[in-house]
């Protein structure tokens, strides 16, 4: 299980969370949060390569739910969400990469909803599968 489903799933059961956001939402925030990055470019692969290991996209097997184009299509779907809510300026969406960083909203998202302790475990070894 990734680090980021870890930490996403103990914000989920956050009673007074935004109700908009998904456990998706929720990991690819943290994803952005934690992930190393040159000029604000996140490779898609790297989100898409946590979110197959996430067990609501596996079957039983581990086989893969979602084929690529649809994770690719799940991505975008909740950056563009994510954007609309406020907690990412979403500069560009390419086919191998976007372009976008967390707003202040979605900084203090993730310092308000996790501890210290998951904060540096997040930092420190987030941006690993």
């Amino acid at each position: 299980m990734p680090v980021v489903e870890l930490l996403a799933r103990t914000i989920e059961k956050i009673r007074d969370l935004d109700p908009e956001l998904t456990l998706v939402d929720i990991i690819i925030l943290l994803w952005i949060y934690a992930s190393p990055y040159e000029a604000k470019k996140r490779y898609l692969t790297s989100i898409k390569r946590i979110l197959r290991h996430v067990s609501m996209f596996q079957l039983p097997d581990g086989k893969p739910v979602l084929s690529d184009s649809e994770m690719t299509n799940l991505v975008i779907t909740s950056l563009e969400k994510l954007k609309k809510l406020g907690y990412v300026k979403l500069f560009s969406i390419g086919p191998i990469y976007v372009r976008v960083h967390l707003t202040q909203k979605g900084v203090e998202f993730v310092k308000e909803n996790l501890s210290d302790a998951a904060l540096e475990f997040l930092e420190e070894y987030g941006h690993l599968k």
